[in-house]
């Protein structure tokens, strides 16, 4: 009996039953790891990086062989945050498995005032926060030294590292650049989804991370391969899908996993068993998505000034704008002057509803952008 009520999982690894193809990908991270080779993984959002990481933890032969930390740095907008996620994520993740390592981490943590207490089941929880980071360099080397003394080779996977580029201090990768130096028995996967803050960390010949990691790009999984699970998840629980159909969700969200997966797990709902799930149920299918998410998409709006929203709009029709300071884009949707679209993009870009892209900029959410299509007439004078 299957473990999960939908095949199609979202946002999260369960186990390699339900997850799709990556094998070139994960069997390359897993030589760089056991070569101690430290691993720049780069994909736009929502393409799968994180859950690559996971399904690599889960191999046999990683679960043997090493200790492993997972470590999302997206939240984070300061050294001290940095320190603070880096440390709970350690002590969650190893320090809480057995005794040893819990002792291991109360002696090798020397700067910080740990308070444990014991959860239901028995084991020690942390409690640890922002205000006892009081020196988060040696919170953070005396992190790195505590797996660099663990019996088994450590891979420590740090998500969304590009952040480490906004923070306010100046010396972040320097410090963590000598971490990563000093240590012998940690090997780290620097994930990332801004492709030009992980080109400036890790190839400008300025930085302290120059050329101190290999790069591994993930893309798009094959049409055909997804197609092929697809088919095969549905025939598994007693349903059937039209190949068409899976290669036209594929080909509307040129392959990006989340809003692929996201959409496959509505129409395979939406398909009783025994039956066949076929092009017309897609619409619906692409309606309860919207409806999920409406409130979220008026908040976003709202968020917005005026000459944001006349910006996004006239990207949202274009599709795709590969010169937004060009005077034909700025005068054909009357947005002004090529200064207020600067500033309309740049904001749009840090709120992360722009991406740049080869072919030039986007919504990067395609849900938004289809709600956006729908509603725009009513919008207008939103």
């Amino acid at each position: 009996m299957s473990a999960v009520n939908n095949p199609f999982v979202v946002g999260k690894y369960i186990s390699e039953e339900y997850f799709c193809d990556r094998v070139k990908e994960t069997q390359q991270l897993l030589d760089h790891m056991k070569n101690g080779l430290n691993t720049v993984l780069y994909s736009p959002r929502r393409m799968g990086k994180t859950g690559l990481i996971r399904h690599l933890f889960s191999q046999r032969e990683v679960q043997e062989k090493f200790y492993c930390v997972f470590f999302d740095a997206f939240p984070t907008n300061s050294l001290s945050e940095f320190t603070l996620w880096l440390s709970k994520a350690t002590f969650a993740q190893l320090g809480s498995k057995k005794d040893s390592l819990w002792k291991s981490f109360i002696s090798a943590i020397k700067s910080l005032q740990l308070n444990f207490s014991i959860d239901g089941s028995g084991s020690p929880t942390l409690s640890l926060s922002l205000g006892e980071i009081k020196s988060p360099q040696q919170t953070i080397n005396e992190v790195f030294s505590f797996l660099d003394t663990l019996d088994k080779p450590v891979i420590l996977a740090m998500d969304e590292f590009q952040q480490v580029a906004k923070f306010p201090e100046k010396n972040v990768e320097a410090l963590l650049r000598s971490a990563c130096q000093e240590v012998r028995n940690v090997t780290v996967i620097f994930s990332g989804s801004e492709h030009h803050l992980l080109n400036e960390i890790f190839m400008d010949v300025n930085r302290p991370f120059y050329q101190s990691a290999v790069y591994l790009s993930l893309g798009a999984i094959e049409k055909d391969e997804y197609t092929r699970f697809a088919q095969e998840k549905f025939k598994q629980s007693g349903k059937s899908i039209e190949q068409s159909l899976v290669e036209t969700v594929y080909d509307k969200y040129a392959g990006t996993t989340w809003f692929v997966q996201f959409t496959m797990n509505n129409l395979y709902s939406m398909t009783p068993n025994g039956s066949a799930c076929i092009e017309d149920m897609l619409p619906k299918a692409l309606s309860n998505i919207i409806g999920f998410n409406e409130e979220s998409y008026y908040q976003i709006l709202s968020s917005l000034t005026v000459k944001e929203r006349a910006f996004l709009f006239a990207v949202l029709k274009e599709g795709t704008v590969k010169s937004i300071y060009s005077s034909s884009f700025i005068q054909r949707h009357f947005l002004g002057t090529a200064s207020a679209v600067q500033r309309s993009c740049t904001v749009l870009m840090e709120k992360g509803i722009l991406v740049k892209e080869v072919k030039g900029y986007r919504i990067f959410d395609y849900f938004f952008a289809e709600w956006l299509k729908r509603r725009k007439r009513a919008l207008a004078t939103f």
